[in-house]
């Protein structure tokens, strides 16, 4: 069977606010732009973060290094001076150099997050490099999820507070300041929690 012949068709003009009227036209139709159309701004995201900077980012890395039984002892001291140079900290370190096969060491650095490539380059750099893995991990959404709850618990407080000194009976006021006892606890746990995001984000 033959086909049937293609129509040409014409599409009814856009009206003057749809969104192609913000294209911009091709180099070789010689148009130009109305400098009157402005783009079409971009919302923020969810939670007051727009990105790039304003991202937390929980990072961390994992190095193994060989180096002969003889050296382990001078190559771990030199694991701790990188780590004093880039004014991170030991959290934990063990070695064990009995003569063995089996002599090995173990550190548990905390570099800060902008010296965490330099570190490892010279971390890298004291034996040979059997292993190395980085890891980074978005944080962002608890980060801002935490800090609205410490918020909402501090305004809760001034509220208490004010309520506190207009209390009409005694009765009213100790029921007042066992809420505010309360409150002051999720406060503080709170807190905590912040910290703890900020040190995550803050070292490697």
């Amino acid at each position: 069977s033959s086909a049937a012949p293609a129509q040409k068709t014409t599409a009814p003009a856009a009206p003057s606010g749809d969104a192609r009227t913000l294209e911009a036209p091709s180099s070789s139709s010689g148009a130009t732009t109305d400098s009157a159309i402005a783009p079409v701004p971009v919302p923020p995201q969810g939670g007051g973060f727009v990105g790039g900077s304003n991202r937390k980012v929980d990072r961390s890395a994992a190095l193994t290094l060989e180096a002969p039984k003889d050296k382990l002892s001078t190559v771990g001291d030199q694991v701790i001076a990188v780590t004093d140079r880039y004014r991170g900290f030991v959290l934990s370190s063990s070695v064990t150099s009995a003569g063995t096969e089996n002599s090995s060491g173990q550190f548990d650095l905390r570099i800060p997050v902008r010296s965490l490539r330099p570190a490892l380059r010279d971390l890298s750099a004291l034996a040979d490099v059997k292993a190395r893995t980085e890891n980074a991990n978005d944080v962002t959404a608890s980060f801002v999820s935490a800090r609205t709850r410490l918020e909402e618990l501090q305004a809760e407080r001034r509220g208490l507070l004010r309520r506190l000194e207009k209390a009409p009976t005694d009765q009213a006021a100790s029921a007042i300041r066992a809420r505010i006892r309360i409150v002051n606890a999720q406060i503080e746990s709170q807190t905590r929690v912040m910290a703890e995001l900020r040190r995550r984000t803050n070292y490697a």
